[in-house]
């Protein structure tokens, strides 16, 4: 698997934030899932992730660490604003990209995953898409703080993905498909 390239993943968070303009909900949870389940969905079908972000499990679903980060540069270099708006009768704070995010950094496959992903997200809220991510193998083998492994993106049966035998069988399994060449 390729090492983080914040980059990359700074234009994919303009990418994305800039996909979600059209959604009725749009806020920083919604970024977070909506970049959570594309690196993930990339790896489960290309044995690669997008940027390589790291995710950690968090009470409300995966959280890509450098987020926040991110999103403070893009402000601080005026590639985006930040705002708060009231959506369903809560304030959620989006991002609103101020340019075109550098496509040059994707390909193909890894923008059409993007697109894809915030399509299938388009109607839900912050709650719904934060539940949705609940259901996903690494989020459920994982607590509080700890890394998700791309390779969970692997365990097609998430419910009976709660140990650290399964973690190990997902590794185990990327492996066996050229997809992990050690558990990092």
């Amino acid at each position: 698997m390729g090492k983080f390239n914040k980059a990359k993943f700074r234009e994919l968070v303009l990418f994305a934030a800039d996909l979600l303009q059209d959604h009725p909900s749009r806020g920083s949870t919604k970024l977070n899932k909506l970049l959570f389940f594309s690196e993930f969905s990339h790896f489960r079908k290309h044995g690669e992730p997008i940027s390589g972000a790291e995710f950690v499990h968090h009470e409300r679903g995966p959280l890509a660490r450098h987020l926040l980060p991110t999103i403070s540069e893009l402000v601080a270099d005026r590639s985006a604003v930040e705002r708060i708006e009231t959506v369903f009768g809560l304030e959620e704070k989006q991002l609103i990209p101020a340019r075109d995010p550098d496509m040059t950094y994707f390909s193909g496959a890894e923008a059409a995953m993007v697109v894809n992903v915030a399509s299938r997200l388009r109607g839900m809220n912050a709650s719904q898409v934060s539940d949705l991510s609940h259901t996903e193998a690494g989020w459920l083998m994982t607590r509080e703080g700890e890394v998700i492994p791309y390779e969970s993106s692997l365990i097609l049966d998430p419910p009976n993905c709660s140990t650290e035998a399964s973690i190990e069988q997902a590794i185990e399994v990327a492996r066996r498909y050229g997809l992990a060449a050690s558990a990092e």
